[in-house]
């Protein structure tokens, strides 16, 4: 099919409405449709590849923090990477001694429409609970839970929250660096 905007298209249209007037509109109309169409696969095409996009953006988030932590002497897992949807929330679990701390990792950019809501903030808070309960081994350790974020993307109340309860949890701001060596496999553990 032509570009709409072509010379070529403008002719075809141009003799095929002084020629066949009757079958003008249909074909119009038709071609309309068509473009409509096409348009429409497009953007589903454009959003399957900006929702991988991010997915691998916020893998390579996950494992910057990882690094980031055994740089600090822990042994992390890297628990969204390796169960992905089912990650319970939890993308990391770092370890040291008899210290563990939970983290969820977000790498939304700034600008953003989105924020971090108190009830996100909450909602981990109960998914780590419940982690634990299911993985009693974890029990005997001292739990910190830490929300870790590239940039300010906290909404007011999320940020009151965890202002007010600090004893369940810390945010802590860590900006996304664009680095060749994080599309390395992480060490898993």
């Amino acid at each position: 099919m032509f570009d709409k905007n072509s010379k070529t298209m403008k002719i075809i249209d141009f003799l095929d409405k002084v020629l066949n007037p009757k079958d003008y509109e249909i074909r119009k109309e038709q071609r309309k449709k068509e473009r409509i169409k096409k348009f429409n696969e497009n953007r589903k095409k454009r959003y399957k590849e900006f929702v991988k996009s991010n997915i691998e953006r916020g893998k390579k988030y996950e494992i910057q923090i990882g690094k980031h932590f055994e740089d600090q002497g822990y042994i992390v897992k890297f628990n969204g990477i390796e169960k992905e949807k089912k990650d319970d929330s939890i993308d990391l679990i770092a370890i040291k001694k008899d210290e563990i701390i939970f983290i969820q990792c977000k790498n939304w950019k700034e600008n953003s429409k989105y924020k971090i809501t108190q009830e996100q903030i909450k909602a981990f808070i109960g998914d780590t609970y419940k982690f634990i309960e299911n993985n009693p081994v974890y029990k005997d350790y001292k739990i910190k839970r830490l929300f870790i974020i590239s940039n300010k993307i906290l909404d007011k109340g999320a940020y009151l929250f965890i202002k007010e309860n600090q004893h369940l949890i810390k945010y802590k701001v860590i900006p996304y660096k664009e680095d060749k060596n994080n599309n390395k496999q992480p060490k898993y553990s």
